[in-house]
């Protein structure tokens, strides 16, 4: 099979749409976490010099990255309930 030649079909088609209840629960962890990382990478900005602010401000930021990645990761099933229409 060339990948290339059914490129469209391929990106749109073979995608199993997440349910609505799992997107509901990764916010409920996104939000909170992504708003905290940015709230103390502003707040590292406002509070210390500049260059230990933006170490401690992207470690902040990748942390929170991760704990965002392990979070929905434990949300989502592994397998992903398929429609039998397909």
């Amino acid at each position: 099979m060339n990948p290339l030649r059914d490129f469209p079909r391929f990106l749109l088609n073979d995608v199993p749409e997440v349910q609505p209840k799992y997107a509901y629960r990764s916010l409920l962890v996104i939000v909170p976490v992504a708003a905290v990382s940015i709230g103390f990478f502003v707040w590292s900005l406002t509070a210390l010099p500049v260059w230990i602010a933006l170490t401690v401000g992207i470690v902040a930021i990748v942390l929170g990255f991760f704990v965002i990645l392990c979070s929905v990761d434990r949300i989502v099933p592994r397998k992903l309930p398929i429609n039998k229409d397909l």
